[in-house]
């Protein structure tokens, strides 16, 4: 179950962006997981508490040694004692950085398998044994915090320790210790096994503020570890766990939930990129890079060098290029970035705020200060193609000669009249006259006729395919990077779902 849970936790981590220190804790708890996993199956069970709880002698008690010095003031505790009542699991141990090792018999076969700790005082004058209380804390497989009767309701143990453990029911027990003092030396249970009376009011307040504490289900002892009243129970209690061998999973699991807690508490929902923000994008990016404007230059061009094409008779076609000056100005290259801005805003706003300002800065500053020499330069690069001969211009060249045919027609007529003939003007002759200009004038107009629906060609031509680089641009720098964060956003949390469930099922 942890093998698969800490797989999908790794894919999480791959794709997910996190705050560093959530990102640190989760590749931190990662990578212990899997090294207490390796380690093996042995349950780590540490006795906790303050000075004077008696803490070091239940931990005697228990393993049947005197191996934990007992002083009933002072902190007797400095480093983590461990006990393995089996041979000493070196790996694990140096995983919890125990440097004191020892070995015994186990008091009970049931508890060959179990590593019992004794830490410092959780409230020692020294902060260095504080701090090594709350490090192994964050790693023990079970704990056993042993309070006594004057201080179990002390505000620093349930406060600083026991609440913030509440998620971690299922590994936290608590012991009474020294329980002979509240029943005067008569036994700890009557004869039906129910507390001594001033014991058991003792117990239910205790109960109390660990109900208030989130720990109200957790298992409840009371001891005396002086002679030993108590001490079956608790071992049973604690064999019962090392049987099951399901501690470190338990605690591990724990973990994770708290860890995926985490996650969800950054927020975040599913997102996708819209088509109509796709296409408002690209609409506006191309109206500040101007291809309408360079198609109607075009236009310009090609009517201009049409007419210069239109008196020359053959030779190799002209290439079309755009003007030389520049594609856009500043104004809108800021049009531009403000589109871009827009729309990365939009389209990541269901993303967890850490993630979604982080998107948000990377995409917008690599493409705001780039984005508008960069249309320039796929604009310039389009092949425009040739400047063509316009449709039914050999028709024209043909035809703009028959006036001239039919004036120096007529001009001969004319001659031959005047010479040979009556001398009189023909009135059909000044009609053909009148008719080969009109004639004239009106090929003319259908030479620019066509002239201008070939130049409104190119400028379409033109238009579309400077679109479809500006498009193509702006997909590569905005759209496909927001498109790659959003579904990222998605398999995270797919990951997160799965290892989600498998913890529920355990």
């Amino acid at each position: 179950m942890i093998h698969e849970a800490l797989t999908e936790l790794d894919i999480y981590l791959r794709l997910a962006i996190l705050e560093p220190g959530l990102r640190s804790r989760a590749r931190a708890l990662s990578e212990f997981a899997t090294e207490r996993i390796r380690a093996g199956d042995q349950t780590v069970v540490a006795l906790a508490g303050a000075t004077g709880s008696g803490k070091s002698s239940l931990f005697n008690a228990l393993s049947g040694t005197k191996l934990a010095a007992v002083a009933a003031r002072r902190p007797t505790t400095s480093k983590p004692l461990a006990l393995s009542f089996s041979a000493t699991n070196g790996p694990l141990l140096n995983l919890l950085k125990i440097t004191r090792r020892y070995e015994a018999i186990p008091p009970t076969p049931a508890l060959a398998d179990v590593v019992l700790l004794d830490l410092p005082d959780h409230d020692s004058t020294h902060l260095a044994h504080r701090e090594e209380v709350d490090r192994l804390l964050q790693v023990i497989d079970q704990f056993v915090f042993v309070v006594d009767p004057q201080k179990y309701a002390d505000a620093a143990l349930h406060q600083r320790y026991l609440r913030p453990l509440a998620a971690h029911r299922d590994v936290i027990s608590v012991v009474l210790n020294h329980a002979d003092t509240i029943t005067g030396g008569e036994p700890l249970t009557d004869e039906d096994g129910g507390w001594h009376p001033e014991l058991g009011v003792v117990v239910e307040d205790l109960r109390r503020i660990l109900y208030d504490d989130g720990l109200g289900d957790i298992p409840v002892f009371a001891t005396n570890a002086v002679d030993g009243t108590g001490i079956d129970e608790l071992r049973g209690h604690i064999a019962g766990i090392a049987t099951e061998k399901r501690a470190t999973r338990m605690r591990l699991g724990a973990d994770l939930y708290n860890l995926m807690d985490e996650f969800h508490a950054a927020g975040g929902l599913p997102a996708s990129v819209a088509d109509d923000d796709v296409a408002a994008l690209r609409d506006e990016v191309a109206g500040a890079a101007g291809v309408q404007r360079m198609a109607q230059s075009v236009r310009k061009a090609v009517q201009r060098r049409g007419a210069m094409l239109a008196a020359r008779s053959g030779g190799a076609p002209q290439a079309l290029e755009l003007p030389a000056h520049q594609v856009a100005s500043a104004a809108d290259d800021a049009r531009a970035a403000t589109a871009v801005r827009r729309f990365v805003g939009a389209a990541t706003s269901n993303l967890p705020a850490h993630w979604r300002d982080e998107a948000r800065a990377r995409i917008t500053a690599s493409t705001s200060e780039r984005l508008g020499a960069r249309i320039d330069t796929v604009m310039r690069g389009v092949d425009l193609g040739d400047l063509e001969t316009p449709i039914g211009w050999g028709l024209v060249r043909i035809l703009k000669w028959l006036p001239v045919v039919v004036l120096v027609a007529c001009g001969g007529w004319l001659v031959f009249e005047v010479v040979w003939g009556s001398g009189e003007i023909a009135p059909r002759l000044v009609t053909i006259v009148v008719a080969a200009l009109a004639g004239s004038l009106g090929i003319s107009w259908l030479g620019d006729w066509l002239l201008r629906v070939g130049a409104r060609r190119a400028e379409r031509r033109t238009a579309r395919l400077l679109r479809a680089a500006v498009d193509a641009e702006v997909s590569a720098a905005v759209v496909t990077p927001v498109a790659a964060e959003l579904e990222a956003h998605q398999r995270a949390e797919s990951a997160l779902q799965r290892m989600t469930g498998i913890l529920t099922r355990g």
